[in-house]
């Protein structure tokens, strides 16, 4: 059996009490729907999340430099 490590995420009430609901149909905790989730998004290949993550990994497949990341993000006043 593969290792398995764990990871947490901080994500707003509404995202938080959808995993909560949709995780009570298959009579699966918040953490186990969400790693469904990452299951689901492993087993498609990994595709972007976004447009930004997208954009960057056609620039990555172009010039071959995987050290590229996106800018980080910055908090407005």
């Amino acid at each position: 059996m593969a290792q398995k490590s764990q990871i947490n995420a901080k994500l707003p009430s509404h995202v938080v009490n959808k995993l909560v609901e949709h995780g009570t149909y298959l009579q699966v905790s918040k953490s186990e729907y969400l790693a469904l989730i990452a299951r689901m998004w492993f087993a498609d290949g990994c595709p972007p999340v976004t447009a930004e993550e997208a954009h960057l990994r056609e620039v990555i497949d172009q010039t071959g430099d995987h050290t590229l990341r996106a800018r980080k993000k910055t908090k407005h006043a």
